[in-house]
């Protein structure tokens, strides 16, 4: 009998410069690595908002790009286009991992 792996969002670890709570600068590139490798089986989905104001009247979606790596992590790459307020949530297999949402100020 097969029996399919659990998945563990705790035990998903975000790290890198791109979720500092300071220190970051608009209009350049930074990057933070999510690493699933004691997790399990699960998809990783990422979400990067920028408060009211920074970009526009509301809340917007900032772009980024997010690279599967050969060792179950992934590295995600945006740009920050203006200082204020952001918010990076981080799921694995549709649950939020701890410290999620991740708020950092530009």
């Amino acid at each position: 009998v097969h029996v399919a792996e659990g998945s563990y969002p705790n035990k998903v670890r975000v790290y890198g410069p791109g979720i500092e709570k300071t220190g970051l600068k608009s209009g350049k590139p930074t990057q933070f690595t999510v690493d699933c490798t004691e997790a399990g089986s699960g998809d990783v989905s990422i979400g990067i908002k920028c408060s009211p104001g920074v970009v526009g009247e509301r809340e917007a979606d900032i772009d980024f790009d997010i690279v599967k790596n050969d060792n179950d992590t992934f590295t995600v790459s945006y740009v920050p286009p203006a200082a204020g307020r952001y918010t990076i949530m981080v799921m694995f297999g549709e649950q939020e991992i701890p410290k999620s949402p991740f708020t950092i100020q530009v």
